[in-house]
């Protein structure tokens, strides 16, 4: 039986399905799992009792070094500003693998001590969600399988996103490079607008940047009373549309008239259902074989982002 610590009992920590049939925290992908026992812990004490008393498991406060090297699995989802102080724990540690929220920091200082601290790449999982999810592989498949197809070739892409470049827009930055199959460095940056939004110090940016020539731009949104999360990736003669904050994938391919019409037969739905539990099953094959994480690829993109943030200043 591995033994699982929750660090941070908040939204993603635990709050987000404690009213609903789903699995999208931690805490409860871990509680559905036959192989892991949970702890939660919180420096918020009576938080944490709320979910450990929730889920009749054991509770802590703030945890020390010595606790935390009793356990197998930590799942780091305290604020990212906290994150560099569980980091720097982590090194000394030997024995858990981590999954960390993301972004990994939200400061270039942080980020540059992350980077000195020289952790054990294949002990850290960052949790860009969509990246583990089966239904993006799929489209990962389908979408380098056609770009290998003779004069087919990526044209433009376009990110609508909203809460923050770091917190938010990262998550398109990082699915595309997973799409793609390589990091993605952008070039040729014009910032078109800024706007404070639900993070301090993470504005939501619209740009229009390049990467090996090829257009992406990033479109903000704030003030609205819907989610924003898509992203349209156009090829030589196909769209295809990540929509409903992931959840919905529509592939379009033009007719004879060269106009663009749907593909429902390839239409994916409930794409994000119980996302957590993809992720924990990364983590544990991670964990258990050795594999390479997405570690040093969350760092790149989390080391792009803040220097676009860092520019403003």
């Amino acid at each position: 039986m591995y033994q699982a610590l929750v660090i941070g009992c908040g939204s993603i920590g635990a709050q987000y399905d404690l009213e609903n049939n789903q699995i999208l925290t931690h805490a409860k992908a871990i509680m559905q799992h036959p192989e892991i026992a949970l702890t939660v812990a919180d420096k918020d004490l009576e938080r944490a009792k709320q979910i450990g008393s929730h889920y009749n498991v054991p509770y802590l406060g703030a945890v020390s070094n010595r606790e935390m090297e009793h356990f197998d699995l930590i799942c780091l989802s305290v604020a990212t500003p906290y994150h560099i102080e569980y980091l720097t724990q982590f090194r000394a540690l030997n024995r858990p693998f981590l999954i960390c929220e993301k972004p990994v920091v939200s400061k270039l200082s942080d980020l540059e001590l992350v980077k000195s601290l020289r952790l054990d790449s294949n002990r850290i999982l960052v949790n860009y969600i969509r990246r583990f999810q089966p239904g993006f592989l799929i489209l990962q498949q389908i979408l380098q399988n056609h770009l290998k197809k003779q004069g087919c070739t990526l044209q433009q892409v376009v990110v609508r996103y909203q809460r923050g470049l770091l917190n938010n827009g990262s998550h398109a930055l990082d699915l595309l490079s997973y799409l793609l199959g390589s990091s993605i460095e952008l070039q040729d940056i014009q910032i078109a607008r800024v706007d404070p939004d639900a993070f301090e110090h993470d504005p939501t940016i619209t740009l229009q940047a390049k990467f090996e020539q090829i257009p992406i731009h990033f479109l903000g949104f704030i003030n609205s009373k819907f989610k924003v999360f898509e992203i349209d990736i156009y090829t030589s003669d196909m769209c295809i549309s990540v929509g409903a904050s992931g959840n919905t994938i529509q592939y379009y391919s033009a007719n004879k008239h060269g106009i663009l019409e749907e593909l429902p037969a390839m239409r994916q739905m409930n794409v994000m259902d119980d996302y957590m539990v993809p992720v924990l099953a990364e983590a544990i094959t991670c964990m258990k074989t050795g594999k390479n994480t997405n570690f040093a690829a969350a760092l790149q993109v989390n080391e792009q982002i803040l220097k676009i943030v860092d520019s403003l200043n």
